[in-house]
């Protein structure tokens, strides 16, 4: 890996000439090597549809979002989001003396696109000093990734992500019947980019929404703590730190 500047630009469109970053083109110069394709910028692809050079392909052939594996955990998710947006959606109405379909948001879809069964193995050092006690030496785990999708321009756009590890009733204490959220990101692309009728954002009141769905679920299911992983400054605000908050869902 190689750290590049912003200005750093290696595509070069063989049509206008102009330059794009690497990955902002998706183009793969190195699987397109053998067959010598020209990389093509998305004005001049845009330009070619319009004078009829280039079909775009079927609708059907690009797989979106909602084509990818549903699952009964984002199926829980996504009731609870939706339920939640329908009421917020009509109590903003209310206040505006708009209907519905003024003050709405647009579908969004909610995935668990990763579910692998991992283990933690325990520091040796660790237990060596804590093997007395009958300390297990690993803590088996379920490895969950989450995201949230919105078809935005007709492109499928991931707003939200989150990383959790899902300790069940089969591993050992003090790790049992815990949820572990070891990361959560997300962009500022949700639309409408609007406040609910409680002051706080749209895309806020979403994640939010969305968080609380997941961990709704892992108590459904028999897990019923929870530690989130956050970041934290100092009162100088230069100084990162890690800290963990623990929850318990009743």
């Amino acid at each position: 890996m190689v750290e590049k500047v912003h200005e750093a630009l290696e595509e070069k469109c063989a049509k206008c000439g102009g330059w794009q970053h690497h990955i902002c083109a998706l183009f793969n110069d190195t699987k397109n090597e053998e067959e010598e394709l020209n990389y093509t910028c998305p004005k001049c692809y845009i330009q070619e549809f319009q004078h009829g050079e280039r079909v775009p392909l079927p609708p059907s052939a690009v797989p979106g979002a909602k084509e990818l594996p549903r699952t009964s955990h984002s199926d829980h998710i996504e009731r609870k989001l939706f339920a939640s947006l329908e009421q917020e959606r009509r109590e903003r109405a209310d206040v505006l003396g708009k209907n519905l379909t003024d003050v709405g948001a647009e579908v969004l879809t909610v995935r668990v696109v990763c579910i692998v069964d991992k283990s933690c193995k325990v520091n040796q050092r660790f237990w060596n000093v804590l093997q007395r006690e009958n300390y297990p030496q690993e803590f088996p785990y379920k490895s969950k990734v989450i995201l949230l999708f919105q078809n935005i321009e007709q492109v499928d756009v991931i707003l939200f992500a989150m990383f959790a590890q899902e300790y069940g009733p089969e591993c050992d204490y003090p790790n049992k019947d815990t949820v572990y959220i070891l990361y959560i990101d997300s962009v500022k692309y949700l639309s409408p980019q609007i406040k609910t009728v409680h002051g706080e954002a749209l895309r806020t009141f979403v994640f939010h929404e969305l968080l609380l769905g997941y961990l709704d679920y892992c108590k459904r299911q028999g897990l019923p703590k929870c530690h989130i992983w956050v970041s934290v400054y100092d009162r100088q605000g230069d100084q990162r730190k890690h800290c963990g908050r623990f929850f318990l869902l009743i």
